[in-house]
Order: structure tokens, then sequence, then C-alpha cells
């Protein structure tokens, strides 16, 4: 994917594409299984997300990007990919990264996903409708 960045108009965050962070604290997961999106359904938050978050311990970014598809979808990924970062400034810089799951299982208890579904487009209750979703597909489906 080209190197090229992207600032959100109204919102906090911008994004680059093509390019690794030096340092990062989590990942976003844009998920697919058998070419449709992935989401879970965040209960203390109550709406649809992509799975993601912090690393934890020494995790390198594969592996957070595996636990939290897993943690968060009940998805068994196999390569993951890094497609960019975006950064809220004061706050997180979260690598971006692609994965297609293998098979997607029960998915797990204690988290705070309540439920999976897969999409042919982004469901309506977003739980951050800020434009950063649809311009990574946006990006991701040109490449």
């Amino acid at each position: 994917m080209e190197s090229t960045s992207v600032t959100s108009v109204g919102c906090n965050w911008s994004v680059r594409f093509g390019e690794f962070p030096e340092a990062w604290d989590s990942v976003l997961v844009i998920l697919f299984h058998e070419d449709r999106l992935v989401l879970g359904f965040n209960g203390k938050r109550g709406g649809w997300e992509f799975p993601g978050g912090h690393r934890e311990g020494v995790e390198d970014w594969q592996d957070t990007a595996r636990r939290e598809a897993w943690e968060e979808a009940g998805a068994v990924v196999g390569d993951v990919t890094p497609l960019g970062y975006y950064e809220i400034p004061g706050r997180h810089t979260t690598l971006i990264a692609h994965a297609v799951a293998l098979r997607l299982e029960e998915l797990p208890s204690g988290f705070e996903m309540l439920e999976r579904r897969v999409f042919d487009e982004l469901p309506e209750k977003l739980t951050f409708d800020d434009g950063l979703y649809r311009e990574i597909l946006l990006r991701l489906r040109k490449a």
C-alpha cells in the first residue's frame, strides 16, 4: 500500500497508510471472513466495532492482533498484515492491521463484546462513527 496520510475534518485523528509507527500501544484489526466484515457489539459502549485493543506484556503487534480477534470476535486468523496506523494526539497510537478469519468460533465470554456479526457493509450503529473505519476500508479496497 502506498504511503499516504489523512487527517479527519472535525475529528481528532490522523491516519498514515503504508507506514509503521515507531511506537504503538494498541492494534485495530480490520477483520474479514469470506470477504465480509466481522464486527463485535461492545456492550459498554453500545455500538459495533472492529476488534482491537492494547498490547499486553511483551506482545508484538501480530500477537496483539490475533489475541484481540479471538477475544472480541471468536476469530482464528491466519496472516496479519499491517496497513498503517492512526494517532489520537495525547491519547494513543494504534497500528491498523488487516486479517482474514480462518474460522469463527463461539464468542469467548468475559470480554466486552456481547455479540459478533458478519456484515456486507458497515452497520449503522458504530461505536466510533467518526469516519475512520470508512477511510480505512476505502483505502483497503483500493489497494
